[in-house]
């Protein structure tokens, strides 16, 4: 009984960490949010920048050194995007595991809780049947 209720202690610290990495990821992926939210608007500012000189300078665009600049940091920009949405469904994968594991844990705590609940009665039941005998 005791090493059932050791294993069982240490399933219930299991899913305080997995909730805690949880929290984490959830954290994470509020950080990826903002991250990817600013990226956003830097781009479409960088990209209404390169409408604008391509609608006025058709001609001259491709040979101006800003213009290449202005297309290097969009580049830059993009390639920032796409690492951070792989990285946030990295994340997301991550957390659907985490999730898993909190709900396989959380059943078997409720178990767990019921034969503990059980066992509580039956030994107060036979405690106070052997209180009478005496």
């Amino acid at each position: 009984m005791y090493d059932r209720l050791e294993r069982e202690k240490r399933n219930i610290h299991q899913l305080f960490l997995t909730t805690n990495h949880t929290i984490s990821e959830l954290y994470r992926a509020e950080s990826y949010i903002e991250q990817i939210t600013a990226i956003i608007q830097r781009l479409e500012k960088m990209l209404a920048v390169q409408s604008d000189v391509a609608r006025r300078y058709p001609s001259g665009v491709n040979k101006t050194k800003a213009y290449a600049k202005l297309i290097n940091d969009i580049v830059s920009e993009f390639g920032y995007l796409k690492a951070t949405n792989e990285a946030m469904e990295d994340n997301i994968s991550d957390m659907k595991k985490s999730e898993f594991m909190q709900q396989k844990m959380s059943s078997r705590i409720v178990d767990l809780k019921k034969k503990i609940n059980k066992i509580i009665y039956k030994t107060e039941k036979v405690l106070t049947e052997w209180i009478f005998i005496i």
